[in-house]
């Protein structure tokens, strides 16, 4: 506690007050002084460790007259350490003195310079320097001016400390200069650094070392400058162990002020590892054969390396060529070892080689080897029958299986006594995939009991076996009864017969005594013969007879039991018989007529009762018989026209009386009656001729009825037969009718009257005079050819034989109504031979709707007669306007015409014209042209397409026009040789009439456009300008070689590229693609296309193509001066009837679909393209989209669907504030299944570059849409640190960017939020922007940002240190360290907070008193915080000083109090 006394406090109050007193003064006087201090540049100075900086300032009196002396004190320079200072007088002396200083001021404005040289101890930093003039005859006048001062420095920073390089490999090293920054202040370093380093030629294994961007970095007001220092590391150096230490110098001026930074770098090379490679020949390998071990052995620059130790293991059965399990070897000059494994099981074997040799790194590999090889094993037959005494030879087959070839033993096992088996070769070896055979000979002795067994055959070959058991029947000593039929049918009273068959089984030798038993009453049986001997295998036969009398019962399938009998053997079988007894017959007819017509035995049998059975025994007699033969109305029938006649029985019989016995007529006896209907005729008018066909007709018989086709009346008039009516209707008068009803038929006539046509001349047809008949009152239209040959009709006269004059009339056809006969005669004349030249009609099938072209149609008269020809041209269905539609031409002989036609097609859809010639005698009169007319919407999709790949290939193109000392030559003897002179217009056309004999248009090639100089070349190789030689191909040819050529003269050219009016398939829009070029004369752009001839002669006349009927007409064009121009309406007289729209295609096997607003859909069509040259060679076809022009491209999706990993190239084709663009969009598709991709297309700014690759990344089951113009190289995901990151391939294009879109509900499943979001490259955090949209978020990242690889965090995470004291109070002035993943930090502890940190493991330094703590803390997906307690803090110190002092005192005292017991008082003191 510190006590102050009263007057002391008194005194303080008055020491404030005066001093308060004199600063008041002070500022008085200053404010009241009567000079300036100033800076003449500016207020601030930029100066590095051990150099001299410094600042001009004046000193400013107005009062000329007087001189001062002005006194120069300073503030602030005193605080920095290792400074020195100086000022000059650059005024008068130009001399230096040291401060403080006085100054005299002689002029009204001194100018003075400051010079401030930092020594090496200062501390760099920012600080604020002020300077105080004080006039020296008045010290009250003072004047301050303040100016910033940079003690500067820089850094060096290297990317990594070791650096890792494989011999023949290099490797580099990033090293950054950066400007010295204190207190997050940037000291503003300016100035060149040099960077070097430690000799390393000297150093076993480096080659080389430099620096890839240069070994200088110039730093202008701060900032950093980064280069790379590159090691080349022999291929045959050695490892270095620990590795070479390398120090790194950054040096900074020279002599005395030079400074120089250093960092140490170690260049480790490594191991040079060994690469092994195995292979197995053949492989698979058939067991027990040998496959092929070859092992190579080559370092990590693929050279071989001799003299390495190979082993080779393996897993699995098998050994190698030394019998063993393992084999070693040594590789040969190639690196390469071989030796044979030869496996002993079907097992796979894993063969492993590892390599080891000194120097080099040990390496193994491994190959599986394949077994293949097997056998079947087949005996056959496998059941046998031998009996006692015998044998049997079968036969054993082993087959190979999988290329089997090795030995195979047979033996057998189960053999019984007295049984033996024999196998011979014992031993066989099959031939790959093919069998071989042994006989197993089988012998049974005499002792053998009779029975079945069992004996198992064994093939064996190692490991593999395979069995088959096979049986011997050893049969007892028999015999067998056969009876062949096993059944027979009889009649009472007949008999039948049976073979019997008697076989000796098992070696059975003795007679057979036969018999019959179970045998029906009356039945007897009889063998031939009854007794049969059988010796040994034996067969014998006996006929058995059995008789049926009339009193045998009758039966069906009776059993009659046969035996066999003998001493030492019985066997028996049996047989069937049937009895017959009785028969039935049936009576019946085949119609069921109304009335009693059939008697049996004399008795009439009713209709009703019919069919009746009746049971006869056999051999008796029956009558049966009809009563009436026809029944018809009279006889009873209720119809007319109708009877029933009988016509026999169903056996054939036609008898009214039938007699029949019992068992010798079928079962069924029928009365066939046939049902008949009549027929009656009549004509009208009647009995004019007689008819033929009435009568009565069997139903269903086809009847012919006839009558008169013509009946004459004279030789002018006549009936002609019209139709039968009545029950029929027929228009023949010879008719076939079926007999189905009762009918009555009229044979109706009508009248007609001759008329004769006669032609004259009659000589020019082959029918001069025709007689045709018509009916009288009809009204007939008569009409002649309007041509025979060269003649064409002319008038008609007409004479009827009830009128005495003449008609003349030149109608034809010629309406005529018939009351009498008439006379006409057909007069013609001679016309002019006029045909139609097809070759002068334009070859084009397609148009496009609303458009027109020039239809040129040529005729010739090729005979001596003029005359008068109309020529037309017609739209069978009227979707081609025509004008004009028809030409009146007076022909001369000789005359060839060309007349056009303008054609503009109306409506889409498939159309003919039809061209004709009337009133010419040539048959070559008409031609028919079938065109396909395409609707607006593909005339669109064409437009636009055309004017796409139009403007890709004029960039294309232009590239290879040439004008080197080749072309220019060709130019000049181009002018010489056709003796042009200097008028432009004879020049051009010069160049274009060397084309015309030198070029072949052709319009098949496949010639690719190349090079003018190629062209050049080829020409000249082949005898140049005074050769016959044409260079062929199509227009793009003919564009690159004129413009090189006209360019070469002086001309200022510019390319085109047009789309021409028409398809070239009728099935789908097929776009022509026709390059030509324009040169400018007197500010004008003339057409020049030298693929068609087209010259200066054609003026400015854009519309050439368009008028030219060979043409057609041009629907786009496109050229580049400066830029991409759209010339298309300089070259139609018409302007385009549609909006320009947005077009997507793309080529290959890919279907596309846009969407917007999820609704509206656009499908894709096909369209295929090519150039004039390719019309009949190969179309590459598109899937084609065009988007309306009122829909916001924003917000289109496009769909791409495709099969898996097909690489597409989307091209958009967009007219943004009147400016074409065409970019490409390149993406693959996944797993077949629907990708979407939103595209957004620049419309406000049309700088922003389009994206151009598209990939999707699943990331928590949704997806993530990368979009960039720049080529992602590889991607992954860590969603357990929700992490994506991206290697980009690196690029310099400022505009190059990266878009990353993805559902917001990503960021909501994970906690997180955009704040939390952070993008790094490289260790550092880069700068991005983020734009929120409803339910997704994007970031946009430039390209110039990142460094080839970019990890987007998706969520960080934050930490929070607290640092206490021992009384649990917050310590605010500790330093904070922090290093991890995203480098190195230094805080305050009063900012603890560390936000947006990632995923890994830091290491925090709290630096307090003089103490060091360390925290070490790892992140991985949560927030954390902790609290950190430090010792040495200010209370710390003070309480201990307190607790010294205490303890001192009481020391102090107890040694008083001690000594004062044992020494007297004044010793004591």
């Amino acid at each position: 506690m510190i006590y102050i006394s009263r007057k002391e406090l008194v005194f303080i109050v008055l020491v404030i007050i005066v001093g308060f007193t004199i600063n008041t003064d002070f500022a008085e006087a200053a404010e009241s002084n009567n000079f300036e201090l100033t800076f003449t540049k500016n207020s601030e100075l930029i100066v590095p460790l051990k150099s001299t900086g410094s600042i001009n300032f004046t000193i400013y009196n107005p009062n000329s007259a007087a001189t001062y002396t002005v006194d120069i004190t300073h503030s602030g320079l005193s605080n920095i350490n290792g400074i020195s200072y100086e000022i000059w007088d650059r005024s008068n002396t130009n001399t230096g003195q040291s401060f403080p200083t006085n100054v005299p001021v002689a002029d009204p404005g001194s100018t003075y310079e400051l010079k401030i040289t930092p020594g090496i101890t200062a501390s760099p930093g920012k600080y604020e320097i002020t300077l105080t003039a004080t006039q020296t005859n008045d010290n009250t006048e003072t004047e301050d001016e303040t100016f910033s001062l940079y003690i500067t420095d820089f850094e060096v920073t290297l990317s990594a400390e070791t650096l890792d390089i494989l011999p023949g490999n290099s490797g580099e090293v990033i090293i950054t200069i950066k400007s010295k920054i204190v207190s997050n202040i940037d000291t503003k370093f300016t100035g060149t650094i040099t960077i070097t380093n430690t000799s390393t030629n000297t150093l076993a294994g480096i080659d080389s070392v430099s620096f890839t961007e240069g070994a200088s970095l110039t730093l202008s007001g701060g900032g950093e400058k980064s280069t790379k220092i590159k090691f080349n590391i022999n291929p045959t150096a050695a490892t270095n162990g620990a590795g070479y230490s390398v120090t790194i110098n950054g040096t900074f001026g020279s002599g005395n002020t030079q400074l120089t930074h250093t960092k140490s770098l170690t260049v480790k090379i490594l191991p040079n590892p060994l690469i092994v490679t195995i292979q197995t020949t053949p492989n698979p390998v058939t067991i027990f054969q040998g496959s092929t071990i070859t092992v190579t052995v080559k370092d990590a620059n693929a050279n071989p390396v001799s003299g390495s130790t190979v082993i080779l293991t393996r897993t699995g059965d098998g050994t190698f060529s030394n019998g063993q399990y393992t084999m070693t070897g040594t590789t040969d000059a190639q690196g390469v070892f071989t030796d044979t494994f030869i496996p002993d099981s079907k097992n796979n074997a894993i063969i492993k080689a590892q390599a080891t040799k000194t120097g080099f790194t040990t390496a193994e590999n491994t190959v599986t080897l394949e077994i293949k090889g097997d056998f079947s094993l087949l005996v056959a037959p496998a059941s046998n029958t031998v009996n006692i005494g015998s044998s049997k030879t079968i036969e054993a087959t082993i087959t190979s299986v999988q290329e089997f070839q090795s030995p195979v033993i047979i033996t057998s096992s189960g053999v019984v006594e007295g049984i033996t088996v024999q196998i011979t070769p014992s031993s066989v070896v099959p031939q790959p995939n093919t069998p071989a055979t042994a006989n197993v000979i089988i012998s049974v002795a005499s002792s053998v009991t009779p029975d079945t067994y069992t004996i198992t055959i064994l093939a064996q070959s190692g490991i593999l076996s395979k069995t088959q058991v096979i049986t011997i029947d050893v049969p007892l000593s028999d015999f067998t009864i056969d009876i062949t039929p096993s059944s027979n049918t009889i009649s009472q009273g007949e008999s039948t017969t049976y073979n019997l068959i008697i076989t000796s089984v098992g070696g059975f030798n003795g007679a057979v005594q036969l018999s019959a038993t179970n045998l029906l009453e009356g039945m007897v049986a009889d063998f031939s013969p009854q007794t049969v001997y059988l010796v040994s295998g034996d067969i014998e036969t006996s006929i058995l007879t059995i008789n049926a009398t009339r009193d045998t019962p009758g039966k069906i399938n009776h059993p009659i039991i046969i035996e066999g009998y003998s001493p030492s053997a019985t066997a028996s079988n049996n047989v069937l018989i049937t009895i017959l007894e009785l028969y039935q017959v049936t009576v019946d007819t085949s119609t069921k007529l109304q009335i009693s017509q059939i008697m049996v035995d004399g008795v009439a049998i009713q209709p009703e009762n019919l069919p009746k059975v009746f049971n006869w025994t056999k051999g008796t007699t029956h009558t049966i018989s009809i009563i009436d033969t026809i029944v018809d109305k009279q006889d009873g029938l209720s119809e007319n026209g109708i009877r029933y006649v009988f016509e026999g029985w169903n056996d054939g019989d036609t008898n009214i009386v039938k007699t029949v016995v019992a068992g010798e007529v079928t079962n069924t006896i029928r009365a066939i009656f046939n049902k008949e209907y009549k027929i009656e005729l009549t004509t009208n008018p009647r009995d004019i001729t007689e008819t033929s066909g009435d009568g009565w007709y069997l139903e269903g018989s086809i009847i012919t009825i006839n009558t008169d086709n013509i009946i004459n009346i004279s030789d002018t008039t006549r009936y002609k037969f019209n139709v039968w009516n009545g029950s029929i209707n027929s228009e023949n008068p010879i008719t076939e009718i079926i007999a189905d009803e009762y009918k009555i038929i009229t044979a109706e006539y009508i009248q007609e009257y001759k008329v004769r046509i006669i032609t004259n001349p009659p000589d020019i047809t082959n029918t001069p005079e025709v007689e045709i008949w018509y009916e009288s009152g009809a009204e007939i239209e008569i009409e002649q050819p309007n041509r025979h040959n060269d003649f064409i009709f002319n008038r008609w006269t007409i004479n009827y034989a009830n009128e005495a004059a003449d008609v003349s009339s030149n109608e034809n056809p010629k309406i005529l109504r018939i009351t009498d006969s008439i006379i006409l005669t057909a007069y013609y004349i001679q016309l002019p031979d006029t045909k139609l030249d097809w070759a002068g009609i334009t070859p084009t099938d397609t148009a496009f709707q609303n458009e027109k072209y020039i239809l040129e149609v040529g005729i010739e008269n090729s005979n001596e007669r003029n005359g008068n020809i109309i020529l037309r041209v017609e739209s069978k269905s009227g979707n081609i306007l025509i004008n004009p539609s028809m030409y009146a031409i007076d022909i001369k002989k000789g005359d060839k015409i060309i007349k056009e036609f303008e054609i503009t097609f109306q409506n889409a859809g498939l159309e003919e014209l039809i061209i004709t010639i009337d009133d010419t005698s040539s048959n070559d009169d008409e031609i028919i042209k079938k065109i396909k007319i395409f609707d607006m919407e593909e005339k669109a999709k064409s437009k636009i397409l055309g004017k796409a790949i139009a403007i890709e290939t004029i960039s294309e193109q232009r590239l290879l026009i040439e004008r080197n000392e080749e072309v220019v030559k060709l130019a000049e003897d181009i002018l010489s040789y056709y003796e042009s002179d200097s008028d432009d217009k004879t020049r051009i056309n010069s160049v274009v009439k060397f084309f015309e004999n030198h070029f072949e248009y052709d319009k098949t090639s496949t010639k690719k456009p190349y090079y003018a100089t190629e062209m050049v070349k080829e020409f000249n190789e082949n005898g140049g300008i005074t050769s016959n030689y044409r260079i062929s191909g199509d227009s793009r040819i003919a564009q690159i070689l004129c413009i090189s050529l006209l360019e070469s003269l002086g001309y200022e050219t510019r390319p085109v590229v047009g789309t021409l009016l028409y398809s070239a398939s009728t099935q789908e829009p097929s776009i022509i693609l026709h390059s030509w070029l324009e040169v400018k004369i007197q500010n004008n752009w003339i057409i020049i296309d030298p693929s068609n001839n087209i010259n200066m002669n054609n003026e400015n006349n854009k519309l050439v193509y368009e008028e030219s009927s060979k043409l057609v007409g041009i629907l786009d064009a496109i050229t580049f001066e400066n830029e991409i121009i759209d010339i298309t309406q300089e070259y139609r007289s018409k302007q385009s009837d549609y909006p320009d729209r947005t077009l997507i295609y793309v080529e290959g096997e890919i279907e596309i679909e846009v969407q917007h607003d999820n609704n509206l859909e656009f499908i894709s069509s096909r369209i295929s393209h090519g150039w004039d040259s390719e019309l009949y060679v190969q179309r590459i076809p598109l899937q084609v989209i065009l988007i309306d022009s009122d829909i916001e491209l924003e917000k289109i999706s496009i769909y791409v669907t495709g099969t898996t990993d097909i690489e597409y190239e989307l091209t958009l084709v967009t007219n943004i504030e009147e400016e074409w663009k065409v970019e490409s969009i390149q993406g693959i598709t996944k797993n077949s299944e629907l990708k979407k991709h939103v595209i957004n297309l620049p419309t406000e700014d049309k700088n922003i570059p389009l994206i151009t690759h598209i990939s999707q990344i699943e990331f928590n089951n949704e997806n993530i849409i990368i979009k960039t113009n720049g080529k992602i190289l590889e991607y992954s995901t860590m969603e357990r640190f929700s992490l994506l990151s991206l290697e980009i391939e690196e690029t310099t294009d400022q505009e190059m960017g990266i878009r990353i879109s993805f559902p917001k509900s990503i960021i909501d499943e994970i906690e997180s939020n955009k704040e939390r979001l952070i993008v790094v490259s490289n260790g550092r955090v880069i700068n991005h922007t983020l734009s929120d949209n409803f339910d997704e978020i994007e970031i946009s990242i430039n390209m110039n940002d990142i460094n080839g690889k970019v990890d987007i965090y998706l969520k960080s995470y934050n930490f929070v240190l607290t640092v206490f004291d021992p009384f649990s109070r917050i310590v605010d002035n500790a330093d904070i360290f922090i290093e991890g993943p995203m480098g190195k930090e230094k805080r305050e502890s009063k900012d603890t907070a560390f936000n947006n940190l990632i995923p890994g493991k830091y290491e925090f330094s709290v630096k307090y008193r003089g103490e060091t703590y360390q925290i070490p803390i790892t992140i991985n997906d949560t927030d954390k915080q902790e609290e950190i307690r430090v010792l040495r803090s200010d209370s710390v110190i003070a309480i201990t000083t307190i607790i010294v002092l205490v303890v001192i005192v009481i020391i102090t005292t107890i040694s008083h109090r001690a000594l004062s017991r044992v020494l007297p008082r004044d010793n004591i003191n």
